[in-house]
Parts: structure tokens; C-alpha cells; sequence
């Protein structure tokens, strides 16, 4: 009966050890947001980018795979900081696999979020809602281009859908 009782308290002792371990492995690996986004003004998507560099000018390429990107889709870069939208993206490339972007980071090295397929409600009523994803007025080649090699690339943290 003892012998029972040990080999319990061994096996519940191995349990909450590995239990404590994964908790502690499952830590996000992108910093958390300090609120949720309003879909509605911003889109369901979005990637952190953490950029590590004083540099002026920053390029960005997001790997998003998402059948609905277009060409001409509408990109919302924020500043994490200043909670600010960038106003200077430069698109340089974009399509249903990935997108390269160009901008200026405003407060200089941290994170910074890119949000995709920003939407705007439509439809005939409340109850059948219609989403039309906003256009950029300046559409971006389809095809990557050959990126400058003085820009330096900013690393993605993560990809977020919400």
C-alpha cells in the first residue's frame, strides 16, 4: 500500500513539474498589446515588427499568404509608442502571398504594427453586412521588386489574425 501511495505522489510530483515548464515555455514570443484594436477602424489583421536600427528609412516584408490582398490594398502602419498612424508608406510591392513596405519609423527603434485588409461596412442592412476592404490610391506592383540594399529590414514578430 505504501509502495502505491509513492509511486502517486512521484507521478503527481512529475505532473506538476512538466505542467510548470510548459507554462513557463508558453510565453508569448511578441509582446503583448497594450489594448485590443478596434477592428472596425483597422482590419482583423495585423504583424508586429520590432525595428532594431536608428536608420531613417525602413523596409518591411510580410510573408501574410491571404487570398483577398490585392494590389491596390489599403496598409495602416502604427507606431506602438505614440499610438500614431504613419502617414509616408511607400508600397513596394503586393499581392496574395506577401507585401514589402517602405516607411519612415517616427519614434525610431520599437515596435511598430502593420495592419492589413482594413474594411469598411456595407450591405443592404445590419443583418447582412457586406465588408469592402479599402484601396490605397497609389496601387503597388503586383511582382516584388528589387529592393534597396541600403534600407535596412526590420524583423516580424509575429502575425496576428483577430
Amino acid at each position: 500500500m505504501m509502495k502505491k501511495r509513492t509511486a502517486y505522489s512521484k507521478l503527481a510530483t512529475i505532473l506538476a513539474v512538466s505542467l510548470f515548464v510548459n507554462a513557463v515555455h508558453a510565453q508569448l514570443a511578441y509582446p503583448p498589446e497594450k489594448q485590443k484594436w478596434d477592428a472596425d477602424q483597422l482590419g482583423n489583421h495585423r504583424a508586429v515588427l520590432k525595428i532594431n536600427t536608428d536608420q531613417k528609412e525602413v523596409q518591411a516584408v510580410i510573408p501574410w499568404r491571404n487570398r483577398w490582398v490585392e494590389a491596390n490594398q489599403e496598409v495602416i502602419i502604427v507606431d506602438s509608442a505614440s499610438n500614431q498612424q504613419l502617414s509616408s508608406i511607400n508600397y513596394l510591392w503586393m499581392n496574395t502571398e506577401s507585401g514589402g513596405l517602405r516607411f519612415r519609423p517616427t519614434s525610431g527603434k520599437g515596435i511598430y504594427y502593420v495592419y492589413y485588409l482594413p474594411y469598411k461596412m456595407g450591405g443592404r442592412s445590419r443583418n447582412y453586412p457586406d465588408a469592402i476592404y479599402l484601396k490605397n490610391s497609389t496601387p503597388a506592383p503586383a511582382q516584388a521588386a528589387k529592393m534597396a540594399l541600403l534600407v535596412p529590414k526590420v524583423s516580424l514578430l509575429n502575425g496576428l489574425k483577430r
